[in-house]
């Protein structure tokens, strides 16, 4: 299967450049034949892939460990603070997913207690699985359909 560098420009968040990573194909296709011809050199093709590998592949900012590590501090910049006699109770909605299975642990680590109810929309819930301690409170939501 050929990999597809032709993309409609836009802005990708900022990561994926036109002409660096990809060749851009406008909206009403007046460029088509130029992409398409421009995607039969292998030369081109090989630039692309080689631009994209190196600038976003092997970019340590697009590691999966990095994404956890910004989520992590940005829970300790912006989670709750606890009040003056540290018992802290946080009501989380969508606790079984990703963001809200960290930040539930988050809060849990520091001493919180935590509500999350969640109404499995999406994702297997294996989060809300996890034993968490006498802290942990979980509650599915009627609109689960149950």
């Amino acid at each position: 299967m050929p990999h597809r560098a032709d993309l409609v420009r836009r802005e990708y968040s900022g990561i994926f450049l036109p002409g660096r990573h990809y060749l851009s194909l406008r909206r009403d296709l007046g460029n088509l034949s130029e992409v398409i011809e421009r995607l039969r050199d292998p030369a081109e093709r090989k630039r692309l892939t080689e631009n994209a590998f190196q600038d976003i592949i092997m970019n340590d900012e697009y590691l999966y460990s990095s994404f956890v590590n910004r989520l992590d501090d940005a829970i300790d910049r912006f989670a709750l603070s606890k009040t003056e006699n540290g018992d802290m109770r946080v009501l989380i909605t969508g606790g079984a997913g990703f963001i809200g299975s960290h930040l539930a642990d988050r809060l849990l680590a520091r001493g919180d207690e935590v509500l999350a109810i969640d109404n499995f929309a999406t994702g297997s819930g294996t989060t809300w699985s996890r034993a968490r301690g006498s802290k942990w409170s979980k509650a599915r939501s009627p609109t689960a359909g149950w």
